[in-house]
Parts: C-alpha cells; structure tokens; sequence
C-alpha cells in the first residue's frame, strides 16, 4: 500500500514537469512605430502583438497585409480607448504568431474603415524573420 502511494504520489509530482518541459517557454515581442522599416527575429511560436496609435472616432482602421506565410493572425485586434477627457488617441493591439520558419513582411495601413484603398493616414512596415 505504501509502495503503490509513493509510485502515485511520485507519477502526480513529475508528469507536470515533464509536461513543462516538451513545451518550451514563448516569447512575446512588442511591435510599435518605432519599429518602422526593421527586421525583427524570432521563434515558431513566438506572440508578437503590433501596439499602434486609433481613435475610432476618426472611421479610420489599421489593415493589415502580408507577403509571405510564416507569421499568422493570433485572434482579433484589441482596442484600448483613451481615458475619457484626456484628448488623446488609444490604441489598437494587433496579435500575431508567428508559426513556421521563414520570412514575413508585414505592411500596416491606417485607412477609412468605408475606403480601404484610399491613401493611408499612417503606415507601419515591418520585417518578421522566424527561426
């Protein structure tokens, strides 16, 4: 009895942590408009979540493109509001995954919600390298 405790005790105790072990820790990476024109690295699996200036007042969007297939869309963009009276702007959270080696360039746009093909109001373009 003792013996058949210590073996269940034991198996609860390490099937965790070796569960903790085939997933290896992911990054999450911060993209914002400092980051225009550059490359960023990372690693299959990888979050990247793309902060930018919105103010849904404005009828304004930010469209996404992409040429190439190694970062994908990771769930709906979030929006952040600003603080009721500040007159500033909030900002939108795009989430991205990155989730096979290759390359990946990203083009923000910041277009009318009504006229995706107008000229942009603001534009991000950013370089993901996935390892």
């Amino acid at each position: 009895m003792k013996t058949a405790l210590a073996v269940l005790l034991l198996t609860l105790l390490l099937v965790p942590a070796c569960t903790v072990c085939l997933h290896p820790a992911r990054n999450i990476w911060l993209v914002d408009e400092s980051h225009e024109g550059k490359t960023i690295q990372v690693k299959a699996g990888d979050w990247i979540r793309v902060a930018l200036p919105a103010d849904p007042r404005s009828g304004r969007v930010w469209d996404v493109t992409s040429e190439g297939n190694a970062v994908e869309d990771d769930g709906e963009p979030q929006l952040d509001e600003a603080a009721p009276g500040t007159g500033g702007t909030g900002r939108v959270t795009i989430p991205l995954r990155a989730r096979r080696p290759g390359v990946t360039d990203l083009t923000f746009r910041y277009v009318p919600r009504k006229d995706p093909g107008a000229t942009p109001a603001k534009t991000l373009h950013v370089t993901v390298f996935v390892q």
